[in-house]
């Protein structure tokens, strides 16, 4: 069983102040709190008293020009041995330390701390969890296993967090302004061929089957689009990683983007049906 307790800190170099955040790590490689996309070198590198890595997209902001350079946090001096990549931070900044160094930097009195417990068997994680949680009703500790922790946190970002009402509505405005652009082209595409369309009215076709080539229409659209926006989104992760902003797009949300690409192109195609009912069939046979 390994503690892990956050802390929070202010980086002092020079004449910089930035608010950083000390992610306490394990040495031991048979530890569960072992960071395993943190290279073993640099995982070596903090065994000494006072080593820390920062991620090499926040360098410039904390005022770090090569490994080596030292500055403050919380008044202590701590020497950078070691660049990580992927964990840049929006606000301040995320800062790696052994647990011994964390202890030294950090008050354990003022965080929450943590605690990882590796159980034998796996199968018993569950059991072991209603377990602990079974005694916790008089004690202020919950036991998560880790996919529960991992939707908890989800959904407290996307949920209790602004950033996913932000989020949301981003998203609603975009599907209107696709539904918007996209209907506005396939009104043009029906309008271009609105004398063929006629025509098949003029002579008894259905409706529904002027509505159903339409409606194809709009599906091929959505369909061609697809791997166009797979490769867009792959070019933006590319610029990401050259910026240093970690992207990931896990398979369900790349397979519901492209049924959100899909319904788009379907009600853009509804909506662009309206250019055909509203003509006058005699009108344009002339």
């Amino acid at each position: 069983m390994d503690r892990q307790g956050q802390f929070g800190g202010d980086w002092r170099k020079g004449s910089r102040r930035v608010p950083v955040l000390g992610i306490p790590l394990s040495l031991d490689p048979t530890s569960p709190a072992r960071m395993q996309s943190i290279p073993q070198n640099l995982m070596a590198a903090l065994s000494e008293p006072g080593a820390v890595l920062i991620d090499e997209a926040d360098a410039r902001k904390l005022g770090i020009n090569r490994i080596g350079d030292t500055a403050e946090i919380n008044r202590q001096r701590v020497r950078v041995v070691g660049f990580t990549s992927g964990f840049r931070s929006s606000w301040g900044a995320f800062v790696f330390a052994s647990q011994a160094t964390a202890r030294l930097l950090g008050d354990d009195d003022r965080s929450n701390p943590l605690y990882l417990i590796q159980v034998k068997d796996p199968r018993e994680a569950e059991a072991t969890r209603d377990r602990l949680n079974a005694n916790a009703l008089e004690a202020p500790y919950t036991v998560w296993e880790k996919h529960d922790l991992i939707e908890s946190s989800e959904m407290v970002w996307l949920i209790d967090s602004g950033a996913g009402a932000s989020f949301g509505f981003s998203a609603f405005v975009a599907f209107l302004v696709g539904i918007g652009v996209t209907s506005q082209t396939l009104r043009g595409a029906v309008l271009a061929q609105l004398k063929e369309l006629a025509s098949l009215r003029a002579l008894g076709v259905p409706a529904s089957k002027l509505r159903a080539i339409v409606v194809e229409q709009a599906i091929w659209v959505g369909l061609v689009g697809i791997p166009v926006m797979l490769v867009g989104a792959g070019l933006v992760q590319v610029l990401a990683g050259a910026l240093k902003v970690a992207i990931a797009y896990p398979w369900p949300a790349s397979v519901t983007c492209c049924l959100f690409l899909l319904i788009v192109a379907l009600l853009s195609g509804i909506h662009a049906v309206r250019a055909l009912y509203r003509s006058n069939p005699t009108e344009l046979l002339l």
